[in-house]
């Protein structure tokens, strides 16, 4: 499939050592999809250390304290939720969403969604509580219509 052609490989060696086994790593990426582990994924994605799901966000401004709920709910607490967003870093988060985060005790950080794979993949193998809200690196709306 030309799809996993394209997807970029970004773990090198074995992610399966001792403690991590049952940890969820992004192994590529593509313009419009990520490989959670073993599944293509043609969609954002909320990333968790054990598990991952598909995420409603498509674009930088679907970011809501509505579309991270899921960060403020879980236990134990994540210390730290990465925001891929996309190709680049549009602007601020709105200050709620922040503050909201702040009192329970979360960091927010942004970046690219690049390097937000890799520095979940990193804080995730390190056993780090880490939590992940990726866009695509190309915004699902330029996605090419399938054939």
């Amino acid at each position: 499939d030309s799809l996993r052609r394209s997807i970029t490989d970004i773990v090198s060696g074995n992610t399966s050592g001792q403690g991590v086994q049952n940890r969820t790593f992004v192994m590529g990426y593509g313009d419009h999809a990520f490989q959670v582990n073993d599944l293509l994924v043609r969609d954002s994605v909320v990333l968790l250390p054990e598990t991952f799901y598909i995420w409603k966000a498509k674009k930088f401004e679907d970011i809501t304290l509505e579309s991270l709920s899921i960060f403020a709910t879980l236990f134990p607490t994540v210390e730290l939720v990465i925001i891929g967003c996309g190709d680049r870093v549009p602007s601020l988060l709105p200050p709620e969403i922040v503050q909201t985060f702040k009192r329970k005790g979360i960091v927010l950080e942004m970046m690219n969604s690049t390097s937000a794979l890799s520095t979940f993949n990193v804080l995730n193998s390190e056993g780090r509580n880490v939590g992940a809200a990726i866009l695509p690196v190309k915004g699902l709306q330029d996605r090419p219509a399938a054939v």
